[in-house]
């Protein structure tokens, strides 16, 4: 409510709100894949997810964070036991990769190779 006492539509991605900017979000849409942030007031991506145009998308099955889809967007690795983050460059960017002897499938899992 403004100082009219006239309700305000939140912000996108609140749930309720107690205004309409973004930092006045009391809960946020789990739909959305959001998370209240409650000393900021604000709704962020929920774990494994990114923000993209103001929408959350899944990270890439390696990916425990991420800024992109992509394999090599991961800024922390999925654990599964046996991965384990391997820096592409200097911009905090990064591929997941398996330790030696195990191999990624296509669920994104290290398996052990055989000998």
């Amino acid at each position: 409510m403004d100082s009219s006492f006239t309700c305000e539509a939140c912000y996108s991605a609140c749930w309720t709100c107690d205004g309409g900017n973004d930092d006045d979000c009391l809960s946020c849409d789990i739909y959305a894949f959001r998370r209240l942030n409650f000393s900021a007031g604000t709704c962020e991506c929920k774990h494994r997810y990114y923000e993209i145009d103001s929408v959350c998308g899944a990270c890439n099955p390696s990916c425990e964070e991420c800024w992109g889809w992509n394999y090599d967007d991961c800024t922390s690795c999925a654990y599964n036991g046996n991965s384990s983050l391997v820096l592409i460059d200097d911009s905090n960017t990064g591929e997941c990769a398996c330790n030696d002897g195990y191999f990624m499938n296509y669920e994104y899992s290290c398996v052990l190779c055989n000998p």
